[in-house]
């Protein structure tokens, strides 16, 4: 089962979403939104597997970003990763969105993360690797969002790539990502996703 989640002020708009491999009563998936004073910092978490291990490893993992968000995202990343080695392990992608529309971001694993504008899509890197077992240096990139833009990031539990259609509306919305859920979700592993927009 899905819930799409929101958050909105004057400068970001979010709909975000998980839902639970079939069987299983949670998920290994979470999503982390977290306004900073001129910024959103966002983290898209996989945990290895599914079920309650993998659940367990989202949540601590998703603590220890909101703690230390505030730090630059390579040296959070290098922090976390020291810290859960040996771990389970887990696929995410971290961004840092300012008010000014620029992006910071890291991904590493079977995540994938897109800016929208239009009819045109943008496909940032994810690095291989998993946190806390396998990952080379951690690099910031950085990418420049216009007023109108979307940022859509999603875990492997969305299979293949969905096609911007024309049916869809840039701006997000809630039928928008359960569409998406309904469509392109795998049913035998756990999903999350995220659809931001930038207002101003």
């Amino acid at each position: 089962m899905s819930w799409v989640r929101r958050y909105e002020d004057e400068y970001f708009q979010l709909h975000y979403s998980w839902r639970n491999c079939r069987g299983e009563q949670c998920c290994g998936d979470a999503v982390l939104v977290h306004r900073e004073e001129s910024s959103i910092f966002l983290a898209l978490i996989d945990s290895l597997g599914h079920g309650p291990k993998a659940a367990e490893m989202s949540d601590k993992l998703k603590d220890y970003l909101k703690k230390y968000h505030y730090l630059p995202l390579d040296e959070l990343l290098q922090k976390a990763h020291r810290h859960f080695e040996a771990s389970r392990g887990a696929a995410l992608a971290v961004c840092r969105l300012h008010e000014d529309g620029r992006l910071e971001y890291i991904g590493l694993g079977n995540v994938v993360v897109r800016i929208l504008e239009h009819q045109q899509e943008q496909l940032l890197v994810s690095k291989d690797g998993v946190l806390g077992q396998r990952a080379r240096q951690f690099q910031i990139t950085e990418h420049q969002l216009l007023p109108g833009y979307a940022l859509m990031m999603y875990s492997d539990g969305i299979k293949g790539r969905p096609l911007y259609r024309k049916s869809w509306p840039l701006r997000g919305t809630p039928e928008l990502l359960s569409d998406i859920i309904e469509n392109y979700g795998r049913s035998y592993d756990d999903l999350s996703i995220v659809y931001l927009n930038l207002l101003k």
